[in-house]
This record gives C-alpha cells, structure tokens and sequence, in this order.
C-alpha cells in the first residue's frame, strides 16, 4: 500500500509547499508509529517474517501478482519485479493523463498496486472493489456489447481465486498457470476499461431517479 502514499501526497496539496508538508507529516507518522511500537519487533520482523514471506510470494502459485507470473513462467524474479515496477510507474503516468478525474487515478493506481506489487493473495482481490464500482457505472453510463463483456469477464476472473487445476492433465504447465492467474488478468483488464472509459468523467454519469426501482 505504500505505492499509493505518493499519489494522497501530489492529490492532497494544492501547491508543491502543501505537498512537502503532507509528505513530512506522513514520513513523521511512520516514524512515531515505528517507535511506539518497539524498533525490536520491526527488525524481528525483517530477520525472520520477511524472509518467510519473500520464499512464499517467489514459490507459492496462487500470487496474483506481474512479478510472481513472470516467475512462475520461467523468467527470474528480478524480471517479474522490473515488469511491477513498469506497471505501477505507467499507471502514475497515466494519471497525468486523466488530470483532475481523481476517481479514476486512485482506481487505477490501486490496481497497479495489486499487479506491480511483489505480494497479491486471494484476500487482496477485496482491494479491487473501488475500480470494480468504478468502471461499472462508466460502462452503464456509455454502454457497448465489447465493453460489458470484458467487464463482465474481468469481474469472472477476478473472483477464480484458489481455482483448481485437477482437471488439467500432466505437462499442461502454461494453461494450468494461465486458468490459476486469472485474478491477474481480471486486473488489467479492469485498468484498460479504466484508460478507454475516461472521457466518461463523473459528472456525466447520472445516479437513479427518485423512486427508481433501481
């Protein structure tokens, strides 16, 4: 969750001084958090919880993460951290492209946490419920068959959490790891509805009227 303090801090301020401030502010809060705590329990955790989650999150199949897929599909570690990085570096860079549509910046900046991070269990998918409501209420706001599809297959493969792999038989390592990496592939799609839904901006999206069934 850390990835996303830069964009609280630049959305937070309204001139570079307000965002310095903010930024002391949450680096102070870190810190007091730290020492109130106990500095020993954060280095125990950093001698002996890190390397636990680091074995897991390199080994451990059901890691709906970039860095963990590019792993688990030959590649080394490094490169599936370098391919995070770039995805959460884009998706910052795309908020400069939507401007003042703070919606779908925090949306997409949330599902960059989820993809370009190193750990993304099942239970994270929660995290995924903002875009979710986001991207549902453009796509009823500017409907389309190709729209309501990949919305509705991305909502599908986002929830195929745990999914079972029995089924496939001996040696199909890549449609195994492709039908268990599902929740990943629901995420980018959520992000590309993001990008092609934001002329759709908040305003125009109108709420039910008064006494609507709906």
């Amino acid at each position: 969750p850390f990835v996303l303090l830069p964009w609280f801090i630049w959305r937070g301020g309204r001139t570079w001084r307000e965002r310095i401030v903010l930024a002391g502010v949450s680096l102070t809060a870190i810190g007091v958090l730290v020492i109130a705590s106990g500095p020993a329990w954060w280095w125990d955790f950093h001698q002996h919880g890190l390397p636990s989650v680091d074995y897991w999150s390199r080994n451990f199949v059901f890691n709906y993460c970039l860095a963990a897929f590019v792993k688990h599909c030959g590649g080394s570690w490094n490169a599936g951290l370098t391919v995070g990085f770039i995805s959460l570096a884009a998706a910052y860079a795309l908020c400069l492209r939507l401007r003042d549509d703070e919606e779908a910046q925090f949306c997409l900046v949330s599902l960059a946490m989820l993809a370009g991070g190193t750990t993304t269990w099942s239970h994270y998918m929660v995290l995924a419920i903002f875009p979710v409501a986001v991207v549902a209420a453009r796509v009823a706001a500017r409907p389309s068959y190709a729209r309501a599809l990949l919305f509705a297959a991305a909502v599908m493969a986002l929830d195929n959490v745990d999914a079972p792999t029995s089924a496939f038989p001996a040696g199909w390592h890549l449609a195994k790891l492709l039908w268990i990496d599902t929740p990943l592939f629901g995420q980018l799609a959520l992000a590309a509805l993001l990008v092609n839904l934001s002329s759709v901006r908040p305003d125009v999206i109108k709420p039910p009227r008064s006494g609507s069934s709906t």
